[in-house]
């Protein structure tokens, strides 16, 4: 059983040691690594150089050691990886950033790194002429093949929203048609599964999608999941049953597709919510949810 929780807001407050110490002792066995955390948007996207992303790889290895030491001593995986966002395919940094997070994926033992689609804001884009956001992605993430092949690490796109005038919109890979292209097109360029799809229930929510028919389209490109909850108008990034997606769609499409990777909790807005004496307790919560899942999953 593979049942995990993303480490943002725990990678501020507590050592390495302390928490997956914390991790596994909720019952987790895996996380969803914010290698994001590391270094700050602004230092991504102003070109600053950081010893992680601009250094050498054993600079990198160096930050991440402590973490990957720490887990092996709490026998909890990487089982996937959160990249920098919003992802600028136009910012050739953009390139250096996720090839380094696949090399230290790799370090980590990590299958499976989680991008965004590169996509503006829905009042940058009317404002854009000859945007081809799907030419942009394409070029984007071939550009990222080789190091795949390098590393033997995965890509995910994600479902993504945005917004205009205080509503949420859909955006790139929300339809799930779409995202099924994408990736379809990529591994046809690679010559093999070197991408697939992390859904985030959340995002689905905002949009009231069928949960359920929107993992029958993914697949067998379902390599991810960010599980999380939300009231329907905000991405809120609850933990499950706290907002209003319907989990038994989201388990029996895992059921019907025979999903077999790790149930990942994004759910850091819950971990914000509450004092960080209770995120033990939280964790707990979580990973008796995730027991659950797995069991409607799995039977």
């Amino acid at each position: 059983m593979r049942v995990g929780a993303q480490t943002c807001l725990m990678q501020e407050i507590y050592s390495p040691d302390r928490m997956f110490q914390m991790i596994s002792e909720a019952g987790l066995d895996c996380v969803d690594f914010n290698i994001n955390d590391f270094v700050s948007n602004r230092e991504i996207f102003t070109n600053n150089a950081t010893p992680l992303y601009d250094g050498s790889l054993d600079e990198a290895r160096a930050i991440l050691r402590p973490y990957k030491d720490a887990a092996a001593k709490h026998g909890v995986g990487f089982y996937q990886t959160h990249a920098p966002f919003p992802t600028i395919a136009e910012n050739p940094r953009m390139l250096q950033v996720i090839r380094r997070c696949l090399e230290a994926c790799a370090y980590l033992e990590c299958p499976y790194l989680v991008v965004h689609p590169s996509f503006p804001g829905y009042r940058e884009r009317k404002n854009m002429e000859n945007y081809d956001e799907w030419a942009s992605n394409i070029d984007f993430f071939s550009e990222l093949i080789p190091t795949i092949k390098e590393t033997g690490v995965r890509v995910c796109l994600e479902n993504m929203f945005t917004g205009y005038n205080g509503r949420k919109m859909e955006a790139i890979c929300s339809d799930m048609g779409e995202a099924v292209r994408y990736i379809d097109a990529l591994n046809g360029a690679a010559g093999f599964d070197a991408f697939g799809f992390c859904l985030d229930t959340g995002h689905a929510m905002l949009f009231a999608k069928d949960q359920r028919k929107a993992i029958n389209e993914l697949g067998p490109r379902l390599f991810a999941l960010h599980l999380n909850d939300n009231d329907g108008y905000e991405d809120q990034h609850y933990a499950p049953y706290m907002g209003a997606v319907d989990w038994d769609a989201v388990t029996a499409g895992l059921r019907d597709v025979g999903y077999g990777g790790a149930l990942c909790f994004e759910i850091g807005g819950s971990y914000k919510r509450v004092d960080p004496a209770m995120l033990p307790a939280l964790l707990r919560f979580t990973a008796a949810a995730g027991n659950l899942f797995w069991e409607k999953v799995h039977g």
